[in-house]
């Protein structure tokens, strides 16, 4: 096996972790010690020796831990007496309640406090014009298996693929390659389609409430609809970040318009490309002007509209659609 060089190992993130060192605790252990001989400052006098080491080290930690399983066991009791057993990988804590994150499932659990929410989020039901549009539509939707009531909250459990990762823990890895905000860009346009469609404001598309399979390319929605109401109606409640960025909605009476969802998908998508302000993407002479200046204009008013003029901007600054690789390990990602 070609050794990589210097410059490729800095390079890698902590989803490279266990494409470093694969296999079990003795096959990493071995890997290490024979990157160790070469790259350790004692033994490697070049300037960059100390640095690479370091990050090899902190590679290791994490593919050792992936490799260990360190998942994390938690029991949920129903008010009916009944017993749940959740295996998660990470854990975050969200606007509205907790987050964890496993290999199959995902789980949101709404405090007792945010019941009403709740509730309402439980009841809603997505619909469709017909058979075809429930085909496209269902794979970016929520896949419910239980809600569960306990005396902590509502324990909503979804189903995951293991290629799947919470947007949240793939950002970790830093800013995205543009190529793959691109087409993330379009399947969360096609969500914010079918909900203006729908006649629905989601009103908390973000980090937390996206799944991501950079294996598939696929984005979904995960989580209930706890913020959700329909266009020209107030919302009963909104996270701190919708309303940094939508500020109208802070104000009395203020009622769910088209807009909200496309300027929510524009935030996620500078956030991804670690410039949540846009400022830097502005500036940056590197970076595809057309993207660039879909990303920094308001909304075109409409999830459609947007959708329209990203579509041009996307192949002005990337020509005609073509599938790009993005090797990642969901598990080392969760476990660093």
């Amino acid at each position: 096996m070609t050794e990589p060089t210097a410059t490729q190992l800095m390079a890698m993130t902590a989803g490279d972790a266990r494409r470093l060192f694969p296999g079990d605790a003795a096959a990493i252990a071995a890997r290490f010690r024979a990157l160790a001989r070469v790259w350790h400052p004692d033994r490697n006098r070049e300037p960059v020796a100390t640095a690479v080491f370091a990050h090899i080290v902190a590679l290791h930690g994490v593919a050792i831990r992936a490799a260990a399983d360190g998942r994390i066991e938690r029991r949920f009791r129903t008010r009916q007496g009944r017993s749940f057993r959740l295996r998660c990988r990470a854990q975050h804590e969200g606007d509205f309640g907790e987050i964890l994150v496993g290999d199959r499932h995902v789980a949101h659990v709404v405090p007792a406090v945010l019941d009403d929410l709740a509730r309402v989020a439980e009841a809603f039901r997505p619909r469709f014009a017909d058979a075809r549009m429930q085909t496209a539509v269902e794979p970016y939707l929520p896949r419910r298996l239980a809600t569960l009531e306990t005396a902590i909250g509502r324990v909503f459990v979804e189903h995951k693929r293991p290629d799947q990762l919470l947007m949240r823990d793939l950002m970790r890895l830093g800013p995205v390659d543009p190529r793959h905000a691109a087409w993330m860009a379009t399947r969360l346009l096609n969500i914010a389609c079918w909900l203006g469609w729908a006649g629905i404001a989601h009103g908390a598309i973000g980090p937390d409430t996206l799944l991501v399979s950079p294996e598939m390319h696929g984005v979904a929605l995960t989580g209930p609809m706890l913020c959700a109401g329909g266009f020209g109606t107030a919302p009963a409640a909104l996270p701190e970040r919708t309303l940094d960025s939508a500020p109208r909605y802070a104000a009395a009476f203020a009622e769910f318009d088209r807009r909200l969802d496309p300027e929510l998908v524009k935030l996620t998508l500078r956030e991804l490309l670690g410039d949540p302000a846009g400022t830097r993407l502005a500036a940056d002479p590197h970076f595809p002007r057309p993207f660039a200046h879909w990303l920094l204009m308001p909304t075109a008013g409409n999830a459609r509209a947007d959708f329209i003029a990203w579509e041009a901007a996307r192949d002005a600054s990337f020509g005609p659609p073509r599938f790009v690789r993005w090797d990642v390990d969901p598990a080392a990602v969760m476990a660093a």
